[in-house]
């Protein structure tokens, strides 16, 4: 105890600005409470979980080609602070500038055009969100940050740092949580009354199993739900709250990231990559190809991957 007292001693000779303030905060606590029972309540959600950090530094560190990143089912973050670029969710192009900040739910297409700056300093911010569910991409467009959001994230980087403190994945969650409810409000509205576990929702996983295992059938929503013994409205209702996203249309981007898959990966031509997904009309398939990814089914094809590099 006197230890304590004489390192207190020595902040007040050494800080005195910092204790004046924090002695300027402590009398405008209101000296008696109107109900001792009543306080200031945690939050009653879920908190992101699994969080993972990484940056991007240059263009080049820029996966051109996986497509199987931009579509999986964790929550992204990114900060741009510096470079610009135009990341396309979905089908809406969002121009980023330095200063701005995208969040992209699970489940939704994701990849860069227009990468105009050679240096970058992008922040990401990954993580599992259980129990919250996902806006639509439409409700989520880039926001620019503010001096107090630029504090808060600077906090979430100082956390992450000291990783060797038990407590860091605590704290680091609720950092992350107090930046994304400042940046996205629409957010603190999200959350599910069950709680679901982290990682891919189960109900998810079960169709996205499915799928692989019957990549040369066209199934319909009923086919899923038959297969999985359950009625197509349940199934529906259940995977849009989960996901975020309708089943149908989950159903029908997979086929295209996994046609993306085979065109750059493999030899097969596009009409090829179409049936083998099940796609009955190839104009059909590009023209859907297009407009979701937001590129041509043959600028995927290795060879002209190659063109473009070298030109």
């Amino acid at each position: 105890m006197a230890l304590a007292m004489e390192d207190f001693a020595k902040t007040m000779a050494t800080d005195n600005l910092l204790i004046k303030r924090v002695r300027g905060k402590v009398r405008r606590v209101p000296p008696v409470p109107s109900n001792y029972y009543s306080g200031i309540r945690r939050w009653s959600g879920t908190f992101p979980d699994n969080i993972l950090l990484f940056s991007r530094s240059h263009r080049r560190s820029l996966p051109s080609d996986d497509v199987s990143s931009y579509f999986h089912h964790r929550w992204v973050v990114i900060f741009v602070l510096e470079g610009e670029v135009t990341i396309r969710l979905d089908r809406n192009p969002c121009h980023m500038a330095p200063g701005s900040v995208i969040l992209i739910p699970p489940l939704h297409f994701h990849h860069y055009n227009d990468v105009v700056s050679e240096k970058l300093c992008w922040l990401f911010i990954t993580f599992d969100w259980p129990g919250h569910a996902a806006p639509s991409a439409s409700d989520l467009k880039p926001v620019s940050m503010s001096q107090a959001d630029m504090h808060r994230l600077e906090s979430v980087l100082a956390t992450w740092a000291a990783q060797d403190d038990p407590m860091c994945g605590s704290l680091l969650s609720v950092n992350v949580l107090g930046v994304l409810l400042e940046l996205f409000p629409i957010l603190a509205d999200r959350k599910h009354e069950e709680e679901i576990p982290s990682g891919e929702p189960e109900m998810v996983a079960a169709v996205r199993q499915l799928l692989t295992e019957n990549p040369h059938r066209s199934l319909s929503v009923e086919d899923v739900a038959g297969l999985l013994g359950i009625s197509a409205s349940h199934l529906r209702a259940e995977f849009r709250a989960r996901a975020g996203i309708s089943l149908g249309r989950y159903m029908r981007e997979w086929r295209l990231r996994e046609a993306a898959l085979l065109l750059s990966s493999s030899e097969l031509s596009v009409k090829d990559t179409a049936e083998r997904l099940g796609f009955r009309d190839i104009y059909a398939f590009s023209r859907s190809f297009t407009h979701t990814l937001g590129m041509t089914p043959s600028s995927l094809r290795p060879k002209n991957r190659s063109q473009k590099k070298n030109k």
